[in-house]
Formats: structure tokens, C-alpha cells, sequence
């Protein structure tokens, strides 16, 4: 995630996922198995950093992957099998959770 946020050019942007990312408790280092999990998922169509991202949520044992990336949604979509976290886009999660908050509380 470091190499990918470098290359962002939008400096507000930067910024802000820095602030974001200084509030997480776990910190994923790079292994040879994320490495190798993340060929894997290349190997079904995702990008590089993208690969890199769900083999590093999966490997921390993450409840969810969120993200408002379409391609990466749709792609995760098709082979829900072979990818051992769950992936949603963080508003439709948003909406799953309250409806289930709202469930309990009946």
C-alpha cells in the first residue's frame, strides 16, 4: 500500500488516506505467501495492487474487504469460491449492517 499511495498525485487525497491509515491496528507486511496468494488472484484478472490488497485482507483475517472499485467489485463477484474474504462496496455494506442492526432490535 505504501508503493501505490507514492504514487498518488492528488496531494489532498494523500492526506487524507494517511489519516485514515495512522487509526488501523493492524499492519500487514509483506510475505512470501501474500506474494504468492496475490499471483493467484492475478491469475483470475485482478490487478497487481488489487491482488496484493485481498491477499494481504485475507491473510490478516479481515471481516471485509471494502471497496468502491466497480471492476474489482464485479471481478470479485465471479468467483466468490476462490476469495477467502468477503468484498462489498462500503455503502451497500453500510446498508446490509443497518438492516441487521435494525433486525436485532425488533
Amino acid at each position: 500500500m505504501d508503493a501505490e499511495l507514492d504514487q498518488t498525485p492528488d496531494l489532498e487525497r494523500l492526506k487524507n488516506v494517511k489519516k485514515i491509515l495512522a487509526i488501523a491496528k493492524i499492519k500487514v507486511i509483506s510475505s512470501q505467501l501474500i506474494e504468492k496468494r496475490s499471483a493467484e488472484l492475478q491469475s483470475l484478472g485482478f490487478s497487481n495492487y488489487d491482488a496484493t490488497h485481498i491477499a494481504s485482507a485475507e491473510r490478516s483475517q479481515a471481516d471485509i474487504f471494502l471497496t468502491t472499485d466497480d471492476r474489482l467489485l464485479k471481478k470479485a463477484q465471479r468467483n466468490p469460491q476462490l476469495i477467502n474474504v468477503k468484498i462489498n462496496n462500503p455503502m451497500q455494506w453500510l446498508v446490509e449492517v443497518i438492516q441487521i442492526e435494525e433486525q436485532n432490535n425488533d
